[in-house]
């Protein structure tokens, strides 16, 4: 439905088409009855913090770092838009909190509604920015 109300907002004439970016990104709780012990006993931040600190086992959910390439590396190399396209990719947030963990150093654990990282990406060359409430974050990709 998220999609749908961007799409709808953005594209000409109110015509867009939705697809699927996502290929070979493997799911990020390993063992769910372990990670649910941990979230029951330390809270949800706690454990958001613990995990972008890669401090959670590795058995028990990916490491941030691995997740976060994955989906910058997916991202940029996707091919399924044409060069005017606006692409615009929802996910959950856990997702946004391990990429702007990894482009830029910060831990962040919760974000406003619809936030996100807009990424500006062509040839070897791009720019993600990330803005919220308190603080305005951007940085330079090497994509090559």
């Amino acid at each position: 439905m998220t999609a749908e109300c961007i799409g709808a907002g953005y594209a000409p004439g109110g015509q867009f088409r939705m697809i699927d970016y996502r290929r070979d990104i493997d799911d990020l709780i390993l063992d769910a009855d372990a990670f649910l012990a941990l979230r029951d006993a330390i809270g949800w931040e706690a454990l958001l913090r613990r995990w972008l600190g890669r401090g959670v086992p590795r058995h028990i959910m990916r490491d941030p770092r691995v997740y976060a390439d994955t989906h910058l590396e997916q991202l940029v190399a996707f091919d399924g838009i044409d060069e005017r396209d606006l692409f615009v990719v929802i996910g959950h947030d856990i997702t946004l909190f391990a990429l702007v963990s990894r482009l830029y150093d910060r831990m962040i654990t919760t974000v406003d509604f619809l936030n996100g990282v807009v990424i500006d990406a062509g040839g070897t060359n791009g720019e993600a920015r990330f803005s919220d409430g308190e603080q305005t974050l951007a940085t330079t990709l090497k994509l090559a």
